[in-house]
């Protein structure tokens, strides 16, 4: 871990211990760090009675009508195929699995979505921002990489032109870049298009888990609930909100292409990869917004030889996006191809691609092969996210606490008497 998230543990752990901030007594602090923990695993849980977000038709106007149907816990934003091929068996029956018999395989969550491994494995330290390593989670391939987004039967219908026939990949491996103009591209062009809806659903859901799971009520003393909703709460929720309206002015978007009453074309980037681990990633990400509101995109990596560790690195964005998130797009294609200049860069580029992922799944036996470092360096990510996530917390608390004894002179007199 480097020094400033260091730095920035010893400062939360100070304040743990003694009481730093006036606003919440001593013997409080513990009970808000557990209201926290009890968040954290609600929101990993899932959004309260999940409905199919999958449009059904569209209004005149063209506003998209949903099914709403009660949605199924099994929706894959990865590949399930993809995810069998990065399968092992545990490493204790590896010698007596019966041939043919994959019952038992796993692959390795990065970024684990089960509440109760949180639970048991990870929230265990008194405080959470005291995590040192949070270790890859063994999770079958009908389990992995599932969020509540769809009915059973949309989620078929859906995504079926990928999921039954494959990926139309390019048989050449040649980086390439081509939008929905091209006519020989047509097919391809849709199949991209429905990833990258099906890795926003996916982020489309979780975030809106932690959202429901801030807003759920407090428990404890009405002080300690008080607190909570002053600062912990207020504080994600000027975050977690306005990213599950962005997210849902994207999905707007993608539905009423979906639908055919909208044209939205995006442009899509092939880099074929050869990395250090076979794995499969479907992330989402959004730009801040300062010149477009609109600009996201999804990455995907698809391998396509697990053996031998092939992929494809899929970035598709808007054919319209702002001059930074199009800095940012070119500097993942660029840090990409020039992964495959050496070993060293390519361990170095999985690591940081895997760091940036909250959904990711790697092949057991080539992740347990990576540099002692590597490994480290990826399970100390959701560790130094803690770190910062309670270190705004702290600062908000300072912020208020210090203003409230501005307003109260006598208060502020007596403490430096003390």
């Amino acid at each position: 871990m480097d020094q400033r998230h260091t730095e920035m543990r010893r400062r939360l752990d100070e304040f743990a211990k003694s009481g730093l901030v006036s606003r919440i007594p001593d013997k409080e602090i513990q009970s808000v760090i557990n209201q926290a923990k009890e968040t954290i695993y609600k929101a990993l849980a899932g959004q309260r009675g999940p409905r199919c977000e999958i449009p059904t038709g569209a209004s005149r106007s063209g506003k998209p009508r949903y099914c709403r149907s009660p949605a199924t816990q099994a929706c894959h934003s990865g590949q399930k195929c993809l995810l069998e091929a990065l399968s092992e068996p545990e490493p204790e029956d590896s010698k007596t699995v019966p041939d043919g018999d994959r019952s038992n395989y796993v692959v390795l969550d990065v970024f684990s979505k089960d509440p109760m491994y949180w639970q048991n494995e990870v929230l265990k330290a008194d405080f959470p921002w005291n995590l040192e390593q949070v270790r890859l989670q063994r999770v079958r391939p009908p389990s992995a990489s599932t969020r509540p987004f769809a009915c059973n039967r949309h989620d078929n219908d859906t995504f079926a032109t990928f999921e039954q026939s494959g990926l139309g990949l390019p048989k050449l491996r040649h980086a390439v870049s081509f939008d929905g103009s091209d006519p020989s591209k047509e097919h391809l062009d849709d199949q991209l298009f429905r990833i990258g809806l099906r890795n926003l659903l996916f982020h489309h859901n979780l975030v809106g888990s932690i959202k429901d799971a801030l807003l759920l009520p407090a428990t404890g003393s009405k002080l300690m609930r008080t607190e909570i909703h002053k600062r912990m709460n207020r504080s994600q929720l000027l975050t977690v909100s306005p990213a599950h309206q962005v997210l849902a002015v994207h999905k707007f978007q993608y539905d009423r292409r979906l639908l055919g009453v909208s044209r939205f074309e995006l442009v899509h980037h092939l880099i074929p990869l050869v990395t250090a681990v076979a794995a499969t990633i479907a992330d989402y990400f959004v730009e801040d917004g300062r010149e477009n509101d609109f600009d996201h995109f999804a990455l995907t990596l698809w391998p396509t030889d697990a053996a031998k560790r092939e992929h494809w690195l899929i970035i598709s964005h808007p054919d319209s996006i702002g001059p930074t998130t199009q800095s940012v797009v070119d500097r993942l294609i660029k840090e990409a191809v020039e992964s495959q200049d050496d070993e060293t860069t390519m361990v170095s580029w999985i690591v940081d691609t895997l760091r940036r992922s909250k959904n990711a799944y790697v092949k057991p036996s080539d992740y347990y092969g990576l540099p002692e470092w590597a490994r480290r360096k990826i399970e100390e990510a959701p560790a130094e996210d803690a770190i910062e996530i309670w270190s705004r917390w702290l600062d908000e608390t300072e912020k208020s606490a210090n203003s409230t004894e501005r307003r109260n002179p006598v208060r502020e007199r007596r403490k430096r008497q003390r």
